[in-house]
Formats: C-alpha cells, sequence, structure tokens
C-alpha cells in the first residue's frame, strides 16, 4: 500500500508554493519550481508518482487559477480539469521512456510534445507555455519561441534536479553555460533601442460596467472615448480597446468617430459588438487617416463561451502605416494566429481585449505577460489596448515601454 511520508509531502508543497507565486509576479522562479517535483517523482513506483503528480496538479490547479473565479465558475473547473490532464500525461507518457533514457532527456521532449498538441487545440492558453513566464529572452526566443523556452525551463530544472541526485559536476558546469546565456539574453533584451516610425496613442476607457449599461449609456461612452482621442497623437494609429462601444453604431456615431480620423490624420481603430443577420461577432472596425472605414475585421477565434459567432477573414490590413494585424481577446492565446500575421508581412500587430471580469487579479499582468511573449517570440512591435488595463505599447524585445494600469482611465503614447 502506498504511503506518502512527509519529507516527500513537503516535495510537492515546495512545488506548488512557487507555481503560485509566479502568478504573482515572481517569474523567475519558473527556473527552480520544477526540482522538488522532480525529486519527488525520481525512483518512484508507478501508482506512487500517478497519486504525486495527481496531488501536485490538482493544489497548484487550484491556488493558480483562482483569478478565473472573477469570471465563471465553471471556467476555472475547466482549466484545472485541463491542467491536471497535462500533467498526467506528461507523467504517463514519460515513466516507461526514463526507463531506458534518461529523464534529463525525457522530460523536455515529453512536455514540448504535450505542449504542441495542447497549442494546436488552443488549449495553450492556461500557462502550460512557460515562455510566459520568461520572455525577456530576444535573441534566442525569437528562434525558438515561447515552445522553446518551455523546454529550456523544463532541461535547467531536470540538470538542477539531476545535480542534486547525483552530484557530478558536469551537470553544474552546463547549469552556469545556461545560467550565462539566461542572464545575456536578459540584458540584451533590456537595453535594445527601439525607435517608432508613427506615432501610437492607446484610450483605456476603464468602463467595468454591465452589457446593459454600457448599450443604454453608448453615447456617453463615445464622447469619453472622443475627447481622450483628442488628447492622442496626431499623424499615427489611435487604438480603442475590444467592445469600446456595445451595439451596432448609428451612422452619426460612426460620422463622429470618422471626422476625428481626419482631423488628427490618424487611423482610428475601435472595439464593437457588430449585430448581423445571423449573429453577434467581435469586430474591430479600422478606420483610415481620410475617415472612411477602411476594413471591419470579426474575430476568427472568438471566446467560445460567449456564443458569439466566427469571422472567416484573417484581419491583416494593409494601411499607410505599414501592414499590420488585428488580434481580439483569446485571440492572443493562439501562437499561430501572431505568427500567420507576421510572415504574412505585419509590421506591427494590434491587440485589443476587454478584461474588466478580471479587474484587482493577477490575471490582470498575466494577460499582458502573454501579449509580451507575442511580440518577443515574433520580433514585433504590440499595441495593446483594454478597456480596464493593463494597456501597454511592447517593443519587439518584449519590454514594455509604456503602459497604462488597471482601474485607470486615460491616453497613453510612444512619444
Amino acid at each position: 500500500m502506498f504511503k506518502l511520508n512527509f519529507k516527500e509531502y513537503v516535495y510537492l508543497l515546495i512545488s506548488v508554493i512557487l507555481f503560485t507565486l509566479i502568478t504573482y509576479g515572481y517569474y523567475f522562479l519558473i527556473w527552480i519550481s520544477f526540482v522538488p517535483l522532480f525529486l519527488y517523482l525520481h525512483n518512484k513506483k508507478f501508482k506512487e508518482g500517478i497519486i504525486g503528480i495527481i496531488l501536485f496538479s490538482l493544489m497548484s490547479g487550484i491556488l493558480m487559477f483562482t483569478f478565473l473565479l472573477n469570471y465563471k465558475l465553471k471556467i476555472y473547473l475547466l482549466v484545472i480539469v485541463l491542467w491536471i490532464i497535462f500533467y498526467l500525461l506528461f507523467y504517463l507518457i514519460s515513466y516507461k521512456l526514463k526507463e531506458k533514457i534518461d529523464f534529463i532527456i525525457v522530460y523536455p521532449i515529453i512536455y514540448l510534445l504535450i505542449l504542441i498538441i495542447y497549442s494546436l487545440i488552443n488549449l495553450d492558453f492556461m500557462l502550460v507555455n512557460l515562455g510566459v513566464f520568461q520572455v525577456m529572452l530576444s535573441p534566442i526566443i525569437y528562434y525558438i519561441k515561447g515552445f522553446g523556452v518551455s523546454v529550456l525551463i523544463i532541461l535547467f530544472n531536470c540538470l538542477l534536479t539531476g545535480y542534486f541526485i547525483r552530484k557530478k559536476r558536469d551537470y553544474l558546469y552546463v547549469i552556469i553555460i545556461l545560467l550565462v546565456i539566461i542572464m545575456g539574453c536578459y540584458f540584451y533584451s533590456n537595453n535594445q533601442e527601439y525607435e517608432n516610425k508613427f506615432n501610437i496613442s492607446i484610450a483605456q476607457g476603464n468602463y467595468p460596467k454591465s452589457w446593459e449599461w454600457r448599450r443604454e449609456n453608448v453615447n456617453s461612452i463615445l464622447d469619453n472615448y472622443l475627447e481622450l482621442t483628442n488628447n492622442a497623437s496626431s499623424n499615427g494609429i489611435i487604438v480603442w480597446p475590444e467592445y469600446s462601444l456595445v451595439g451596432n453604431l448609428s451612422i452619426g456615431q460612426l460620422y463622429q468617430i470618422s471626422k476625428l480620423a481626419r482631423e488628427k490624420n490618424s487611423i482610428i481603430i475601435f472595439g464593437n459588438s457588430l449585430i448581423l443577420k445571423d449573429g453577434e461577432y467581435d469586430a474591430a472596425f479600422v478606420i483610415n487617416k481620410t475617415g472612411v472605414i477602411q476594413d471591419i475585421y470579426l474575430s476568427i477565434l472568438p471566446y467560445i463561451y460567449d456564443n458569439i459567432k466566427k469571422g472567416k477573414k484573417l484581419g491583416l490590413i494593409n494601411s499607410e502605416l505599414g501592414i499590420f494585424g488585428i488580434i481580439i481577446c483569446y485571440e492572443e492565446f493562439n501562437y499561430y494566429l501572431s505568427n500567420k500575421y507576421k510572415k504574412n508581412g505585419a509590421k506591427f500587430l494590434v491587440f485589443m481585449a476587454n478584461e474588466m471580469d478580471l479587474d484587482g487579479t493577477r490575471g490582470i499582468n498575466l494577460g499582458l505577460q502573454i501579449s509580451r511573449l507575442r511580440a518577443a517570440e515574433n520580433n514585433i512591435l504590440v499595441i495593446r489596448s483594454t478597456n480596464t488595463g493593463v494597456s501597454a505599447i511592447i517593443n519587439p524585445y518584449g519590454k514594455v515601454i509604456n503602459r497604462l494600469d488597471n482601474n485607470v482611465r486615460g491616453i497613453i503614447k510612444n512619444v
């Protein structure tokens, strides 16, 4: 019969605590967070390992994703289940393989395999892509992406575990080499200068209100966005967030936005819940410098629980400022979409979100981390506009060069 002794329980508990602290912004802990778990799994029989991995993933999932309770209980529970399944698969596949191949090789490969599977079915939104926690790793992150960073993190944890178990100096030497590379990438990313070729402004309305209230007060909300935009830079791009205006707009309302675009000689992009004959879409209107509606992007990967219809066309816009891509809400979790924009010639990306359900939680900053990852792994400028924050301008190295925090109304610029 399997009995979990106190020492083994402490190993699991330490990993759970480390993972939870990571979601509070202590991202550097990801480099050691797996070590106690791997120490526990070392030489364990199959049944013992299964029980341990379930305990770890259950406890860490419950604590890590509490911010989702602000949104929906069923989402919180679903993410915990997916988190547990991920680590169960990781253990089940690696268990037999590590009998023939060293776990230092097996664990990173198996982790990558399951991560790719999750990403292909759009399930990598629950922090299994460890690159989210280490975005400042240019230039290597551009070549190995968040997937490769995840492998690097698992490998580093495996080497530390191997050193503690086997006391081999060779492991220590490799650890030191990896540390030098990691620190070099961090300083490189943090000190790269990036000069924008056009002016950027982001308006953050900060309306943590119900949909009904926002529909009834669309005129006053529009007036506030117009007022914020009056303080924006001219001759560039001005971005409002996802669902900045709720419901179909009148000709008069569209005219006010169009007029301001001409006056500012700027592209204005704003989010809208567009209702068409076949249903409701999560839309982004693109108004060019002449005040003409150049395009309306309908999200092709809308949030699956909001009964929003899927668009059919990629949001790749050919503008006076160059080609750019639009990403709305849930789409920022999808690596392949950002990468597709980059391959199709996008010079910058516009991210639009409405994260009011996460207000006051650590989920707000975790969302920002995902945008930073997309910037770094594609080596591309990201303009991130949200309703209640965090809105940010992110350079191609993943560094935030300007931001508006949670629950603040205002506008930020790059100059």
